[in-house]
Parts: C-alpha cells; sequence; structure tokens
C-alpha cells in the first residue's frame, strides 16, 4: 500500500472548517483539486447527511493532467472524520481511500483545526502509477486543496 499525508492548520473551530468543506456547491469556486462534488444520483441531498455507503460525483482535475470524474463510495460523515473509498473497475485493480480528519487545537485559548488530508492506494496497479509520478503530482494537489480550504474558511469567518 502506499498512501500520502498532509496537514494544515487553519484558525477556526473543527464545526466552521467541516462546514466549508461540505458546501459541496462551492467547491468550484475555491477548490483548485476537487473541481466539483456533489452526491450522486440523489436530488437536494445536504452534504451534513450523507451516509455511509452514498455514492458521490467528484470532478478532480489532476495537477498537469486532464479532469477526470470519480464515483467514490462514502465511508464515515461525522463531526471528526469525512472520508470516501473509490476504485478502478476492482479493488484489487486500483483503489484509493481519501480521508479528511477535522482535529481540534487550542492555541493561546483559541480553538483552531488541524487539517488531516490523506489517502491510502491499494491495488496492483500502484507502483506502475507510482513510476508514472502519479502520487508526487497528487500530493502536491492535496497541499493546494489544504491551502484553498484554509484561505476560503479564514476569509469568510
Amino acid at each position: 500500500m502506499t498512501s500520502i499525508s498532509t496537514e494544515i492548520e487553519i484558525n477556526a473551530p473543527p464545526a466552521v472548517v467541516r462546514k466549508h468543506f461540505l458546501n459541496f456547491e462551492n467547491h468550484a469556486n475555491w477548490n483548485p483539486f476537487f473541481v466539483k462534488v456533489a452526491v450522486y444520483k440523489k436530488k437536494e441531498a445536504n452534504a451534513v447527511d450523507i451516509q455511509p455507503g452514498d455514492q458521490l460525483h467528484i470532478d478532480i482535475k489532476p495537477k498537469g493532467k486532464s479532469p477526470m470524474a470519480i464515483y467514490p463510495t462514502v465511508n464515515v460523515n461525522t463531526e471528526e472524520e469525512f472520508s470516501w473509498t473509490g476504485t478502478l473497475i476492482f479493488a484489487w485493480l486500483f483503489s484509493g481511500t481519501h480521508k479528511f480528519e477535522f482535529v481540534p487545537e487550542t492555541v493561546a485559548g483559541v480553538v483552531k483545526t488541524k487539517l488531516l488530508h490523506s489517502e491510502t492506494f491499494g491495488g496492483i496497479l500502484v507502483p506502475l502509477l507510482g513510476w508514472l509520478g502519479l502520487f508526487k503530482n497528487t500530493e502536491i494537489s492535496f497541499k493546494e486543496v489544504n491551502e484553498a480550504l484554509k484561505s476560503q474558511v479564514e476569509e469568510l469567518e
């Protein structure tokens, strides 16, 4: 298995950061990697109410690559974590479990958020995709998402 882990401190409480992250309709305005996020095949679904097993439609724009659509399944949607798993045909071929963790940190009496943004990849294509540089570019994209979310939250709160 191969993993990418990134983190950033955001000057707002976890509930506020999570609220901005789950505002899927606004991702196109700030998110450079997940340029469209929506609940798949459900009309008027509120992102806060997404349950494990629900499917998402996410248009991603990897750094230096063409945009593509993915349809992952939500694993967790709690106050502390939002995660999904996507596969390429079969999990044994290629899969990725993507996770956002909203960790509270108190600094000088102020509650902030440590955003832990990670993905764990599995399947027989992982070595080939690593050799092709997918994971290096993906890590750069994750850091860009982190910075963009930080800016979005801190500018609007």
